[in-house]
């Protein structure tokens, strides 16, 4: 139950993704910011959903779930806590997730700090 939570996280977030770029891109081009205000909020999405993906890996790593993969190849049953948090980022496919939500929250903060400006520069975006 809880590896599915996490994929369809992953899933969720990659969607939430690529309609952002895509919402944002035709929303800039044809002056809609409807759209554009569409890509924000999929933004977020995404940031929630890399967020909920990394939580459920964490839970796993700590409660060593060995029927996911991932957590069956970098921990163990004797490894501390601590370690287990951050064996998060301790292989590729965890690194890959925690750059994720890196990436989606800090592009969430930036569009929510710079909503409402520039109009000059982005007179399309409320």
């Amino acid at each position: 139950m809880l590896a599915s939570i996490g994929h369809l996280a992953v899933v969720g977030g990659l969607l939430a993704s690529v309609l952002a770029v895509v919402s944002a891109s035709v929303g800039w081009r044809r002056g809609d910011s409807g759209l554009v205000e569409i890509g924000r909020k999929l933004v977020q999405m995404a940031c929630a959903a890399a967020a909920i993906g990394c939580l459920v890996m964490v839970f796993a790593l700590l409660t060593h779930d060995f029927s996911i993969l991932y957590v069956a190849r970098n921990n163990a049953t004797t490894t501390p806590p601590f370690f287990s948090v951050i064996s998060l980022w301790a292989a590729l496919e965890g690194s890959i997730l925690f750059w994720t939500l890196l990436l989606t929250g800090w592009s969430s903060l930036a569009l929510w700090h710079t909503r409402g400006r520039h109009h000059s520069l982005m007179p399309m975006v409320t």
